[in-house]
């Protein structure tokens, strides 16, 4: 992965911590701008073959969803359904990456 790419995932995973106890402290606002900048810095990013970026994706389509629902906040909760259902997983989730009981 290019050195840039890199840096931008690392920064981000570190910033989605912060984002994430944001929201465990109850500032919501905070987080949820956080987490707009941290999704258009993922965008310029957007290597899907790189799995790193894609964890780093979906952890964020998770805090946007936790935001909704945490701070009754529709349009999160409907930006992270978005990243969930954008197919940017594909290539790092198969069926043979979970089983079922």
């Amino acid at each position: 992965m290019e050195d840039s790419i890199h840096s931008r995932v690392l920064y981000t995973n570190l910033q989605l911590d912060n984002a994430s106890e944001m929201i465990d402290k109850g500032q919501f606002e905070e987080s949820y701008k956080l987490c707009l900048y941290l999704k258009e810095l993922l965008e310029e990013v957007h290597d899907l073959t790189e799995p790193s970026f894609s964890y780093a994706f979906f952890r964020l389509a998770g805090l946007f969803i936790d935001l909704g629902n945490r701070n009754f906040n529709l349009e999160s909760s409907h930006i992270g359904l978005e990243i969930i259902e954008s197919n940017s997983f594909e290539n790092c989730l198969t069926r043979d990456s979970y089983t079922t009981a």
